[in-house]
């Protein structure tokens, strides 16, 4: 994840607050992801998760997310993929 353009911008404080927040947003959509039990809701809540992702360049879960969305993917990627934008957070946010 390349936070450089935005640190540039808005500056590293607000960048943190923002990413703190999506943390928190990605937990959520993570559990609503795996809580869905039909197609259109697995597909919502992987737009979702995709969009997110791709906002702050974390092209990995935005990839994951965007194969489950069309229906060739699996949550075990996601997983993965969320859990390493996740610890590569809690790295930034906790330095």
């Amino acid at each position: 994840m390349n936070l450089a353009d935005l640190d540039a911008t808005l500056g590293r404080v607000t960048v943190d607050e923002l990413l703190t927040v999506y943390r928190q947003d990605l937990a959520t959509r993570l559990a609503q992801l795996r809580a869905a039990t039909t197609p259109d809701e697995v597909r919502h809540h992987a737009h979702g998760l995709r969009s997110g992702a791709a906002s702050f360049g974390a092209m990995a879960l935005a990839d994951a997310a965007r194969d489950v969305e069309r229906g060739d993917g699996s949550l075990a990627a996601v997983e993965h993929a969320a859990s390493a934008l996740d610890a590569a957070l809690a790295t930034r946010l906790h330095h």
